[in-house]
């Protein structure tokens, strides 16, 4: 009732109400219409009505089961049918894939969301650089940040913690990825044309931590503690090799002699074949019609 009544701009509640009510659900509602339609006057959607139009044909053709998911099997088939070159590689790599997909349907939250249109939009927006410029959009309120810079190797970072696979998680977000999300969404807003539109953003800090700590359950292990499997990277490596398909870099260097890498080692080996790039070839097919 009451986000119906916001709909309506009925009892619209205040910043305060917001940051001590609000849900995960309504901040992956906000995510997907920030997303889809931005902030008036405010921060810019990241779809082009093209690619929006295609993303929500595509959607409609796949399948939907009886609880109203779609099928991770459709997106996988999306993939593989629109990179023909690279089939042999997705095939191999769908497992990594589909963690890949799922972990950024949840973002900035740890626990699994039902795949639905609104989740693929989701995560579609946050696995290609569409999310970039919102991301790099930024506002100040006096001297501190209302709306801060996301971190360039956060992306990567977070790639990561959903790669190590930890128990009960989609993910290992952090306050700052939370706050990436929370800072641009559209809540409450002063209607007075004469007042700041963002609060600073030390003042989202509780909201930040509360929605943390209700997503994962329980306390998250640091990133710095995780590590990931290279067998289950092997896979990803080799079609980051076929996507890139110049030989530039050998990043398998990295990879040699390990079962494991760190978090830092994973930062280093990403970075050095354009991880963030790959993914986005990857995934922009359903933004873009293939040739």
């Amino acid at each position: 009732m009451r986000r119906l009544a916001t709909r309506l701009g009925i009892a619209r509640p205040s910043f305060d109400q917001w940051c001590s009510t609000v849900t995960i659900e309504e901040v992956h509602e906000m995510t997907t219409e920030l997303m889809v339609s931005g902030v008036p006057n405010d921060v810019p959607c990241i779809f082009t009505s093209a690619e929006l139009a295609l993303l929500k044909q595509l959607l409609g053709t796949f399948s939907i089961d009886k609880s109203g998911e779609l099928s991770m099997d459709d997106i996988y088939s999306h993939i593989y049918q629109n990179h023909p070159s690279l089939r042999t590689q997705v095939q191999a790599a769908y497992p990594i894939i589909s963690i890949l997909f799922l972990s950024h349907c949840s973002f900035p939250f740890t626990s699994r969301v039902p795949l639905t249109k609104n989740t693929v939009i989701r995560s579609i927006g946050f696995l290609t650089s569409r999310s970039n410029y919102m991301f790099s959009y930024t506002r100040k309120f006096s001297s501190e940040y209302a709306i801060p810079r996301r971190e360039v190797l956060s992306n990567i970072q977070f790639i990561f913690s959903a790669l190590a696979q930890p128990e009960r998680c989609t993910g290992v977000p952090t306050r700052a990825d939370m706050l990436d999300v929370v800072s641009r969404i559209h809540y409450p807003l002063p209607s007075n044309p004469c007042m700041a539109k963002r609060r600073p953003i030390s003042q989202l800090y509780p909201v930040a931590d509360r929605l943390l700590a209700s997503s994962s359950g329980s306390e998250l292990p640091p990133r710095e503690t995780l590590t990931v499997s290279v067998p289950l990277l092997r896979p990803l490596a080799e079609l980051c090799d076929a996507i890139q398909n110049d030989g530039s870099v050998d990043g398998w260097s990295f990879l040699e002699g390990k079962n494991v890498l760190t978090h830092e080692e994973f930062v280093q080996w990403a970075t050095a074949i354009s991880l963030t790039v790959c993914i986005e070839k990857l995934f922009e097919v359903f933004l873009v019609r293939p040739n």
